[in-house]
């Protein structure tokens, strides 16, 4: 399946959208005024023809029963131009007037003008009408020939034309007025999603967003945004809170591996001897040691916030006392003394996170004492 980015897909829709209705609604209007054209054409010949029944009664005198000929002669060089012209005969058949041949040349060379600037094929036709006096009794008929079945004049031509060429500029003007909003609305569309593209690779590479993204006036969009925004904070958040707990996790790993170090190096070096409780002190550590490594794997459970403690009652002297022995030869080195004040207390809490607190406490004491130093751990 090809695909194709929401701008070009929106530009070919509408597009295709306008063509569709644009063409449509084109061709209708070019049907229904060239239908209703016609229908005028039509009517102005039958009021043409009616005209010239009209002027050739004129002409005729009821009182005398006669006819004028020289005004007979005037209303067919008058009709001449239209591609018109007339025989009258009275109700015995006989001619009572018909143009001379000159005349009827003249009206032949309009006829074919009229039919090479026609836009269809046109043929000479006849319109008889049957001629009454007021009590109405037929006096003549009249036979005119024209041009049919539709004689558009010049004007009439130049009308339709006119029209076809203002439709047509319409259709485009109104095409490229579409194609121009629909650009302009799939700009708009696109180019938040394409920020929004940008900035969640980002996200997915590992980087936060240094700005928040913009707001959308399109709410589907300003939701996204919103969204996104929202999601770069929690990730920064996570990302901070992995850093600390993963700086916090060295520094207490460093401690106790620090501690059995320095106790070895005590007992290897014969400054202290090898003894069951310096074995079990060495040993404490490493399962602290070994704790501490299991709760790494917890790290999840630190980044949502959800610790759980173990709760047990322990003395909190004979605590003190353990951790004092484990920093018992590094404060030695130093020639910092170490004091532990504490009553005989049962504190019910998690042991292994107070050995942390109070573990990270010393060492630092350690690390921020001048040598000759005195500290004092109470409880």
């Amino acid at each position: 399946m090809k695909k194709r980015t929401i701008k070009t897909q929106l530009i070919f829709g509408f597009a295709a959208l306008s063509v569709l209705i644009i063409g449509s609604i084109s061709l209708i209007t070019f049907f229904l005024m060239n239908t209703h054209f016609q229908t005028y054409i039509l009517e102005k010949q039958r009021e043409m023809l009616k005209q010239t029944e009209h002027s050739v009664m004129l002409a005729h005198n009821e009182e005398a029963k006669t006819w004028d000929t020289k005004r007979l002669e005037q209303i067919n060089e008058s009709i001449a131009s239209k591609g018109q012209w007339f025989i009258l005969l009275d109700v015995t058949g006989n001619v009572i007037f018909t143009p001379s041949e000159a005349a009827q040349k003249e009206s032949q060379k309009e006829q074919d003008k009229l039919k090479k600037m026609n836009p269809r094929e046109t043929e000479e036709a006849t319109k008889i009408f049957k001629l009454r006096d007021s009590t109405d009794a037929e006096i003549a008929t009249l036979d005119i020939h024209y041009i049919g079945p539709l004689n558009y004049t010049k004007h009439d031509l130049a009308f339709i034309r006119d029209m076809k060429t203002n439709l047509i500029v319409v259709s485009m003007s109104a095409f490229l007025f579409l194609i121009f909003i629909v650009t302009w609305m799939s700009k708009r569309l696109s180019e938040p999603l394409e920020k929004l593209n940008e900035k969640t690779k980002e996200l997915a590479e590992g980087h936060q967003l240094e700005t928040m993204l913009p707001e959308s006036s399109t709410i589907e969009i300003n939701e996204l945004v919103l969204s996104i925004n929202e999601l770069s904070k929690r990730l920064g958040k996570q990302n901070e809170l992995r850093n600390r707990l993963t700086s916090d996790i060295a520094h207490e790993l460093r401690t106790p591996l620090t501690t059995i170090k320095a106790h070895i190096e005590a007992m290897y070096d014969g400054i202290w001897p090898i003894t069951k409780e310096r074995l079990k002190s060495c040993y404490e550590e490493v399962d602290r040691l070994t704790r501490l490594i299991g709760n790494i794997e917890k790290i999840t459970e630190l980044e949502s916030h959800i610790e759980n403690l173990n709760l047990r009652p322990f003395h909190l002297k004979n605590m003190l006392c353990a951790i004092r022995d484990n920093f018992e030869a590094q404060y030695e080195a130093q020639k910092i003394s170490l004091e532990i004040i504490s009553p005989e207390i049962l504190l019910v809490a998690d042991e292994d996170k107070m050995r942390q607190v109070i573990t990270n406490l010393l060492a630092n004491a350690l690390k921020f004492t001048p040598p000759s130093g005195s500290n004092c751990s109470s409880g």
